[in-house]
């Protein structure tokens, strides 16, 4: 839990990078897994969380599209 909110900033700049679309793909891929493995801590986390994949989801990135696809 204490990682995750260490790590969880940096994750979600990856999210917003807009100059570099392997970045948010990278960082929105993460979201496909730590639901599995960290679901308790990332559970207060997901209103953040959840913006990100929404915003990914219409990213004009093909491979950001299909990384907040698969994790959502």
């Amino acid at each position: 839990p204490a990682h995750l909110e260490a790590l969880l900033p940096e994750v979600m700049a990856g999210c917003n990078a807009r100059s570099r679309p392997t970045q948010r793909e990278g960082s929105l891929t993460l979201f496909q897994y730590l639901p599995l493995t960290m679901p308790e801590a990332l559970q207060q986390h997901l209103p953040k969380v959840l913006q990100a994949v929404l915003d990914g989801l219409s990213d004009e990135a093909e491979g950001v599209r299909d990384a907040a696809l698969s994790a959502g």
